[in-house]
């Protein structure tokens, strides 16, 4: 025994000698100390240049700070004691806590139902043989699973969405009877949920040095459930998302009608999710299911793509974990955190499929993908790596037995990838409706490209630098909203210097990403379209990462994460969403007035917009559904029954606005389309404030105003 062990040794040391050089400790050490440094100098340029002046602003309430602070050391502590108490059931436990705390328990139970459902179908798709090889850790097969299973869920709900019969009881019917048809994906996920969290996994005790990485990723992800997940949204979500389904929830269908609304026929796959969710248990069951999307996602770069489960993945997932642009993309219900997770697993499982040559690998990438562009039309940027990666495993296809496998994924590929194109072909003749309507001419829209020309023509090479600290510049938000994300990519890519023969497939996912980055943004330099890209890329470089730095020095990476989460907390505020972690929604931030800085007794309360107000004054005094004209914000998710916009959203009305101006054309207008109410606020143009507004408000009976909103009643004659 004696003999053996010395044996052993002998060998180690002899693999330590032929180790490369960048492997070994004084580079190693060095490169770490030069993270550190640069993060360092990163964050001192952060709190003194041109972020700070804008987001010091954003933080001079007494009442805020001293929110985030109780907030923060409460979430510290849990997460201290869950990481020095390592197994997963203690950190899994504190995230369900804080979901629950935060969304009730009703909606919880509803995202996890449908977040393991999604696990089920995934693990039910994939073949025995190809389960084995989906990954190597079971962290990264339950997120593929999740994945595929999600992109099966979508379409159901997209088929679904034709027929009036969406509502709560359906909803959960749905999932039961999925759940009943996924026998093997149903054990399967069990008992990777029993491994993980009842039995202390062996691949956990080998992630040596990972203590300080994993306390900074749970202290970030409770620090993005408690800023996140309440029941107020904005923005899109308010004009599109939960438009959607609220529409969904009061008629059971949605009409795919192009003719008041331009993004009616577009990919609609996570606003179908959103709908599900909305309808099972309301506002925050669609922020548990989005967390849950997260997670998944960040289960993947942890692994580096798939593999095993390393110090350098946990700190990489733990940077993208509280950035507050993903903190946005949860508080304000946007559909890139579903886009991300797409894109990324199609990438891993590519990168799969390539390891193993394997086929179905190669088509479960392909569902994915189709999952990617049924959410955006940026998706079908990985149609053809896709279709590449089938051609180099074609030819496994004859050592295949289980051919019917094989075609329902393809079946299933080719009709979530095209449901919505052909449901856009079919109702305004062009598939992209409505972009590149400059060559299909539909009738429905302008013959022009449609591009939003606010984020075009900004490329240049110090972008990455100005996308930091200047981030107002690609998107509607201050400064800082990026925190040093960008920055630490940058000095990550030395661990490119691993790039080796035997590790070359790992750099799928990297490739991926500068495809992606390369082809969206030369068309246009909007930062949340490229989120995707950024993930990829710190995906493929998580892997060579601890290639480079086998042994993390805690110190080290204590300073390194300490400074990237400092600058993602002191940017929170910056894209102005409603902040749970502040309690207080950002309007009331950055506006005077009585309300500014007020603490309220419920997020009900904080959540109230103008908007919000009527929507409730309108759903408690109408007995008939409303058809309601908004002269201003497109916010048309407040109020039940027909909203008509009178922005670009609605091609019927901006091309003919000068018309309509006319208070003649304006009462055909409001007689053809049945108005009931209209609404006008801060929004509402000059020229519709000079032509009509004193029209309206002599001929119509003033119901409601607040905070500068105002709707008017028109009663029958």
């Amino acid at each position: 025994m004696h003999r053996k062990c010395r044996y052993v040794s002998s060998v180690r040391n002899s693999l330590n000698l032929r180790s490369p050089w960048f492997a070994r400790g004084g580079f190693s050490l060095g490169l770490q100390l030069t993270l550190a440094c640069l993060m360092c100098g990163a964050l001192a340029l952060f709190l003194t240049g041109r972020p700070a002046t804008a987001l010091f602003a954003l933080w001079h309430s007494p009442y805020e700070i001293h929110n985030v602070a109780v907030c923060g050391a409460v979430i510290a502590l849990v997460a201290l004691v869950a990481t020095l108490r390592p197994h997963p059931a203690n950190a899994v436990a504190a995230v369900l806590a804080a979901l629950a705390l935060m969304a009730g328990p009703t909606a919880t139970l509803w995202g996890l139902a449908a977040s393991f459902v999604a696990a089920a179908l995934g693990y039910q798709l994939i073949g025995r043989e190809a389960r084995s090889q989906l990954a190597r850790s079971d962290v990264a097969r339950i997120a593929l699973a999740f994945w595929v299973g999600k992109a099966i869920f979508i379409l159901i709900l997209s088929v679904l969405s034709f027929f009036p019969i969406n509502t709560r009881f359906m909803e959960g019917v749905l999932l039961a009877l999925l759940l009943l048809l996924a026998p093997v994906g149903r054990a399967e996920v069990l008992r990777v949920l029993r491994d993980l969290l009842v039995s202390r996994p062996r691949y956990l005790r080998a992630v040596s040095g990972s203590k300080v990485p994993r306390f900074f990723l749970l202290l970030s992800i409770m620090l993005l459930i408690v800023a996140s997940v309440h029941p107020g949204f904005d923005g899109d979500a308010a004009t599109m998302h939960m438009r959607i389904a609220l529409e969904m929830q009061t008629k059971g269908t949605w009409a795919y009608d192009v003719s008041e609304y331009v993004f009616a026929v577009m990919p609609l796959a996570p606003q179908f999710n959103f709908s599900a969710m909305f309808i099972a248990g309301g506002v925050e069951a669609v922020k548990v299911d989005l967390v849950l999307q997260f997670l998944a996602l960040l289960a993947l770069v942890a692994t580096g793509g798939g593999f095993r489960l390393r110090a350098t993945g946990i700190a990489m997932a733990a940077v993208f974990a509280f950035v507050p642009m993903f903190v946005r993309e949860v508080s304000g219900l946007f559909i890139e955190v579903t886009l991300c997770g797409f894109i990324l697993a199609s990438a891993v499982l590519m990168t799969s499929s390539l390891r193993h040559r394997s086929i179905e690998l190669a088509l479960l990438a392909g569902l994915c993908a189709a999952g990617a562009s049924a959410t955006k039309t940026f998706g079908l940027l990985l149609a053809p790596l896709v279709l590449l990666v089938l051609v180099v495993n074609w030819r496994q296809l004859g050592n295949t037995r289980d051919r019917f496998r094989l075609s329902v994924i393809l079946l299933a590929t080719l009709a979530l990838a095209l449901f919505f194109y052909v449901v856009a072909w079919l109702k305004t003749g062009n598939p992209l409706f409505p972009f590149y309507n400059g060559i299909f001419k539909s009738p429905y829209w302008a013959p022009t490209n449609f591009l939003d020309r606010r984020w075009i023509d900004h490329v240049d090479w110090n972008l990455p630098w100005r996308m930091t600290f200047e981030s107002s510049r690609y998107e509607e938000s201050s400064d800082g909203s990026m925190g040093l994300v960008l920055l630490f990519l940058l000095a990550c890519t030395s661990s490119l210097i691993a790039l080796r023969r035997r590790n070359l497939v790992a750099l799928v996912p990297l490739l991926v990403g500068v495809i992606y980055l390369a082809a969206v943004g030369a068309q246009i330099q909007y930062l949340r379209y490229l989120l995707p890209g950024l993930l990829l890329l710190a995906t493929g470089l998580a892997y060579y990462m601890h290639i480079v730095i086998r042994m993390p020095q805690s110190g080290v990476w204590s300073v390194i994460l300490g400074s990237l989460l400092a600058a993602n907390l002191f940017g929170m505020p910056s894209g102005r969403f409603t902040n749970g972690l502040m309690h207080i929604p950002a309007v009331n931030m950055t506006s005077p007035g009585h309300f500014r800085g007020v603490p309220s007794t419920s997020y009900a309360e904080e959540t109230l917009s103008g908007h919000r107000y009527m929507g409730n004054v309108l759903a408690a005094s109408m007995r008939e559904a409303p058809t309601v004209l908004l002269l201003g914000c497109p916010y048309g998710a407040y109020f039940n029954g027909r909203t008509i916009y009178t922005t670009w959203h609605n091609y019927s009305w901006s091309s003919r606005e000068a018309q309509l101006l006319d208070v003649a054309e304006f009462e055909r207008y409001l007689a053809a389309n049945r108005v009931t109410h209209i609404v006008i606020d801060g929004a509402t143009s000059p020229a519709v404030r000079a032509s009509l507004v004193p029209y309206i408000k002599q001929h119509f009976t003033p119901m409601a105003e607040l905070w500068g909103v105002e709707m008017y009643e028109i009663k029958k004659q």
